[in-house]
């Protein structure tokens, strides 16, 4: 018998729907099978019908069509096997999961990043050299080295740098060699000057 409508229903009567709830996660709430009765299964008809382990199974397909039919108001937490929900909102605040103490901003969903939009965060995500490019950018004394790409800054001295991979680069032209000398030797006779 329900405890909210006093129905009576065979075992495998209610049994049914919450198996094919907890496979469609589209059937929440879970109604009284009888004819014009909108009364929902309660917990303690949930408890009585399953063990722990698919009663559980049951509240994770609720959350899920919950969450699945909010329009986007809630959302799971990104991190991997953790269970919690939040609340979508617009200011970007974070959210600490208290499930696993991790931090997600509400707004662009991936980990909470203070100090930094969420479109300089995905900037940030998608290329981690985006804001070194965008410093290096018109600075006539940063350089890339031609051999491996890193970022070289001419602070003073010759135009001759030895980058860490090892060759030396003209900081003039970007052509490289093999050793100091040969380096030295083409900005005295190509650039007239090492400076």
């Amino acid at each position: 018998m329900l405890e909210q409508c006093r129905h009576d229903f065979c075992r495998s009567c209610l049994v049914e729907p919450c198996e094919s709830a907890i496979k469609n996660q589209d059937c929440f709430p879970i109604h009284c099978a009888q004819k014009d009765c909108r009364a929902s299964l309660l917990l303690t008809d949930l408890r009585s019908l399953f063990s722990g382990e698919k009663l559980e199974e049951l509240f994770r397909a609720s959350l899920a069509a919950f969450v699945a039919g909010s329009g986007g108001v809630y959302r799971f937490f990104p991190s991997p096997d953790c269970p919690s929900v939040y609340r979508v909102i617009e200011s970007g605040a974070p959210f600490v999961c208290d499930a696993c103490y991790a931090e997600t901003c509400t707004l662009c969903h991936l980990e909470y990043h203070p100090f930094l939009s969420c479109e300089k965060y995905w900037e940030f995500k998608d290329d981690p050299d985006s804001s070194l490019k965008e410093w290096c950018t018109g600075k006539e004394n940063v350089k890339k080295c031609p051999v491996c790409g890193f970022t070289i800054e001419k602070m003073d001295g010759c135009n001759h740098i030895e980058c860490r991979c090892g060759k030396h680069v003209c900081l003039v032209c970007l052509e490289f060699f093999g050793s100091a000398d040969d380096c030295g030797g083409h900005l005295r006779s190509v650039h007239l000057a090492i400076i």
